[in-house]
């Protein structure tokens, strides 16, 4: 017996729809259920004038189920309804799934895990990452030290770490450099922000300040959001981070300071003494010995007095590392003592 028909409508108490066989003069009984449960039965023989304009039969084919219990919201797009002894399901009128479940998920849990960003992005850049990180602390997986420092980037984009190599001033962005820097603390805080080991795409020496930009505009990546900076001072002058307050929860900006994501023409502020004028600048000093680690989406600006220099390291993780790498002449792939490919 063959049976046309769809599922229209379902809210947590009923589905409706219409269900028809030109096989049979008998109204169809229908079943509606979730994961393998039946949770209402019905019989399709409401009058619906869309249907007999449509030639099914004289439109008594239309159904409604009411629910034997309340259906949470979440698994709304898992309801179908089937004729009965039979396993194959009426189709939905309007196409549901992942996107709809997702969807209603955040509704009801605003708090869970997503990242801010429509690019992806670390698990620092999730709403829930003071949740994750809490819960990394609690079965052993970050001490309490990393911890603290892992806090200071998720709350504030930025975070501090110590007990760096002391880089002397005529240090060059080389492989040997880099190497003096990403082991220890630095590499295994590095290591817990990405979930992967690291991978070097861009090193160079820098001591001019430039406007208020975020790491991810940096150069073209698969994953924007998924990409960190690291700042070490050279010799024995600190190196000054000048950061929008709370600018890592701000949208991604292109290298031209307009929106990714928002309207076009959204552009970011660029001059750091407009914000500190309004009260907005938090400036972060980073004195020799130790290194800053940069959220991809904090908008700040490096600033250095006298004669400092810094070293300027674009991070991703292995996962994020651009294939066309791979095929670049002018790219030449070194790796450190500590298994860190560097890409210069």
């Amino acid at each position: 017996m063959s049976i046309r028909g769809s599922l229209d409508f379902v809210t947590t108490e009923h589905a409706s729809g219409w269900a028809f066989s030109p096989d049979s003069p008998d109204s169809i009984f229908v079943q509606a259920v979730l994961n393998g449960e039946i949770i209402g039965e019905g019989v399709a023989d409401i009058f619906r004038d869309d249907l007999a304009a449509a030639g099914f039969g004289d439109g008594e084919c239309g159904y409604t189920i009411q629910f034997n219990r309340h259906i949470d919201p979440l698994f709304l797009s898992f309801i179908a309804v089937r004729p009965d002894g039979g396993d194959a399901e009426l189709p939905r009128w309007t196409p549901t799934g992942l996107v709809e479940f997702f969807s209603m998920f955040h509704r009801s849990h605003p708090a869970a895990g997503r990242h801010r960003s429509v690019f992806g992005g670390l698990w620092s850049h999730r709403i829930d990452a003071a949740a994750v990180l809490d819960g990394k602390l609690e079965i052993g997986q970050v001490t309490t030290d990393e911890a603290t420092a892992l806090g200071g980037l998720v709350r504030d984009g930025l975070t501090v770490v110590e007990d760096v190599a002391e880089l002397p001033a005529t240090a060059d962005a080389d492989e040997e450099t880099i190497d003096q820097v990403l082991r220890g603390p630095l590499l295994r805080l590095l290591q817990l922000v990405l979930d992967d080991q690291p991978v070097v795409l861009k090193a160079e020496i820098a001591n001019t300040t430039r406007p208020l930009a975020q790491p991810s505009t940096e150069m073209e990546l698969p994953s924007p959001a998924e990409c960190l900076l690291v700042v070490v001072p050279l010799g024995g002058a600190p190196v000054h981070v000048d950061a929008l307050r709370q600018g890592h929860l701000l949208p991604e900006f292109n290298r031209d300071g307009v929106s990714r994501w928002v309207r076009p023409g959204v552009a970011a502020i660029t001059e750091a003494a407009d914000l500190e004028n309004h009260g907005l600048l938090d400036r972060h000093a980073v004195p020799p010995g130790t290194a800053a680690i940069v959220d991809p989406g904090l908008l700040h600006a490096l600033r250095y007095e006298g004669q400092a220099r810094a070293l300027r390291l674009l991070v991703v993780p292995t996962r994020g590392m651009p294939a066309r790498l791979l095929q670049d002449p002018a790219r030449q792939e070194a790796v450190t003592s500590q298994n860190v490919h560097v890409w210069l």
